[in-house]
């Protein structure tokens, strides 16, 4: 399978990966760097985007988290997730490297950050997150300019293969 990168903001990117686009917003409740955002319910006008990294999965919280299942609502990831927890506030972040499968359709890894921020509870918690995924679309049109239907492969906090994969997104 062959690999596509995007020209984000008209600045051509490794083909292996992108450089890192901080997406940082100051919004009530979020911090800045990888955003991560405590109040996020899919009622709300906000929700964090994706964040482009070199690596997802070097020095992010992964603390376990499930991804029972997910749905693309308009330019939104849905998840609906389940962790331990229950005491606290926890943050959850999606990250991506922007590149992009050649596959019918294209494919994108998305990972899942989840940071327990100290919660020692043990209740089970299930609740829907909703993340923004316009960056991600707007790389994957610039990788395929005719393109009308992606693939998101959802990872998991500390998985190693997809955990859950996304209907197929058409733009």
């Amino acid at each position: 399978m062959g690999r596509r990168t995007a020209r984000l903001f008209g600045v051509r990117k490794d083909t292996m990966s992108l450089a890192v686009l901080s997406i940082s917003l100051a919004v009530a409740g979020c911090g800045g760097g990888v955003e991560y955002c405590e109040t996020n319910s899919i009622t709300e006008d906000y929700a964090p985007g994706v964040v482009f990294v070199d690596d997802p999965v070097v020095d992010l919280p992964a603390d376990p988290a499930t991804i029972e299942s997910a749905a693309v609502r308009g330019d939104r990831l849905v998840l609906a997730l389940a962790y331990e927890g229950g005491d606290g506030p926890h943050a959850f972040a999606l990250s991506t490297t922007g590149v992009f499968r050649d596959a019918d359709p294209p494919e994108a890894d998305v990972y899942l950050q989840h940071d327990r921020q100290g919660d020692e509870g043990r209740e089970v918690v299930r609740e829907d997150r909703a993340f923004d995924i316009w960056g991600l679309k707007a790389a994957y049109l610039r990788a395929y300019p005719d393109g009308t239907r992606l693939l998101l492969r959802l990872y998991a906090p500390g998985a190693s293969q997809p955990s859950k994969t996304v209907s197929v997104y058409k733009f």
